[in-house]
């Protein structure tokens, strides 16, 4: 016989990692009691659903048998017999205490067994443990996602040429957990457009009609009155250095706007003061507002459509399906074509002449351009600067001329032939894009 004892190992924390039966089977970590060591502790990962006085237990005993120094011995024995198998406990001559069979193993002149001492005291005893406080997700039902979908101008990031459409998600609970999203064409066709993530977007609908004001000054005579989609969405407030940096847009109806304060009203509805309207050339959507027309918060929550995708925006549809809807939700692409049409051009001017004559000027804008830097011109994007200038009716003009620069000068002879044909008819100008005609700018009445 054979005997020798291993030095004890350096001594460490022992932490177990298991599943707590108490917290809803969620991982819980026990640590054997004692002493803390200096270290890293030794974690076990047990796969196994445990009470946590068991889980403490059993890290108290692996810990108390790793501490020890390790006593091992291997004899000979004549014969194998089912009483000297692996996993038995026997006794040792001229040795004390339980010896555990770890393996056994037939040779020419018997069988040798390899033993380890089994101390006593090492076996695991149960004792109270906390097993910490349960943190389950809430059980929400799912429910119907809301969408708008809708196109914006142009904001000088990227090539010109990209239509950029967003779709918004979201939902009156917080049990909404996104949507599948696709465009639905007019033969009833879905083409995917992947998924909407699980953040709601800000969005609602207005409560109060939004009055008339200028776009080129702010705005603090109207207010907005909003009634969100759910109580536990909401806005803020921003200040003028963050509304210079893109803060707080909106889209309401088909005006693009930005809000400088946001009042709680309770039960999800909110008042909007100090706003700055027209914002990205939307000045033409100022008039015309309605009590429950669309409000949507321009954020991060906004989903980003595939142009390619989705195709021609003025026919196509945006469908969402979710657990919580019995079928798809759609809408229409609101501002369809607005990320390419060219702004209406400004500071419209006519002047008669000492001749006759008339002399029509205006002063051109560009997409992307917002910010107004002195000295230089703002860039002009098409792919060549063109203007339409009618005469009479938007729909039906009794007379248009093309130019490429931001005037036209029209002599005492043309004017006398305009005066006959329709006197005191307005004028008005157009930008030509390289898609569209921007929104017109009326220049004054034929004198």
């Amino acid at each position: 016989m054979t005997q020798r004892r291993e030095p004890a190992p350096v001594r460490r924390d022992t932490a177990l990692h298991y599943y707590d039966v108490a917290r809803d089977y969620q991982p819980g970590l026990q640590r054997a009691r004692g002493r803390s060591h200096a270290g890293e502790p030794a974690t076990i990962e047990f796969p196994a659903a445990l009470a946590a006085d068991a889980a403490a237990a059993l890290a108290d005993g692996i810990a108390s048998r790793t501490e020890r120094a390790r006593d091992t011995a291997t004899c000979r024995i004549a014969s194998g017999s089912s009483a000297f198998a692996p996993g038995r406990l026997v006794g040792l001559p001229g040795a004390g205490g339980s010896w555990l069979v770890e393996s056994w193993e037939l040779g020419r002149d018997g069988v040798e067994l390899g033993l380890r001492r089994i101390h006593a005291g090492s076996a695991a005893v149960a004792s109270a443990a906390d097993p910490g406080r349960a943190s389950p997700p809430p059980d929400l039902a799912p429910t119907p996602s809301l969408i708008a979908a809708f196109e914006l101008p142009w904001d000088g990031i990227g090539n010109p040429g990209d239509a950029r459409l967003f779709a918004a998600l979201s939902a009156a609970g917080s049990g909404w957990r996104g949507a599948a999203l696709f465009v639905e064409r007019p033969d009833g066709g879905l083409d995917p457009l992947g998924g909407s993530g699980r953040v709601r977007a800000v969005m609602g609908s207005a409560e109060t009609a939004l009055g008339l004001a200028p776009a080129a000054a702010p705005d603090f005579a109207n207010v907005l009155d909003v009634a969100l989609a759910a109580p536990d969405l909401a806005l803020a407030s921003a200040s003028a250095t963050q509304l210079a940096a893109g803060a707080n847009r909106a889209l309401v109806g088909d005006e693009l706007l930005q809000f400088a304060r946001a009042d709680a009203l309770g039960s999800g509805r909110w008042r909007l003061r100090g706003l700055l309207r027209g914002r990205g050339g939307t000045e033409w959507a100022i008039a015309g507002h309605a009590a429950g027309e669309r409000f949507v918060l321009i954020d991060d929550a906004l989903v980003a459509l595939d142009p390619a995708v989705v195709g021609d925006s003025a026919s196509a549809r945006i469908a969402a399906l979710g657990l919580g809807d019995a079928e798809p939700v759609d809408a229409a692409i609101a501002l369809p074509g607005v990320s390419l049409q060219p702004l209406s051009p400004v500071h419209g001017a006519l002047t008669q002449g000492g001749d006759g004559g008339l002399s029509l000027a205006w002063v051109r804008r560009a997409r992307g351009a917002w910010l107004w830097r002195d000295g230089v011109d703002v860039p002009l994007v098409e792919q060549s600067e063109s203007y339409l200038v009618s005469f009479g009716p938007i729909a039906a003009p009794h007379a248009q001329w093309l130019t490429s620069a931001p005037a036209l000068t029209l002599d005492a002879a043309a004017v006398a032939a305009l005066r006959a044909q329709a006197p005191g008819a307005p004028f008005n100008v157009r930008q030509r894009g390289d898609h569209n005609l921007s929104a017109p700018l009326p220049l004054g009445m034929l004198p």
